[in-house]
């Protein structure tokens, strides 16, 4: 039996190795599951070795979302 980590992964890597590369927002869009988790298997990903993170971009101050005021 295949556990749903498993199949996660599996599919992301696949997604990559057919599309290329891709964002984390895109990889979340393919797959059907949210940036956030989509983002957390990419780095679980990455830190077992099975991929590689190459590309970070610093967002203008225009383009950033703002934060929620802490409670």
């Amino acid at each position: 039996m295949v556990d749903w980590w498993t199949e996660i992964d599996s599919a992301i890597l696949r997604l990559l190795e057919v599309k290329g590369v891709l964002a984390p927002h895109e990889v979340a869009r393919e797959l059907d599951i949210s940036e956030g988790e989509a983002t957390a298997f990419l780095c679980m990903l990455a830190r077992e070795g099975k991929l590689r993170i190459r590309l970070v971009e610093a967002v203008s101050a225009e383009r950033r979302l703002p934060h929620p005021a802490p409670a």
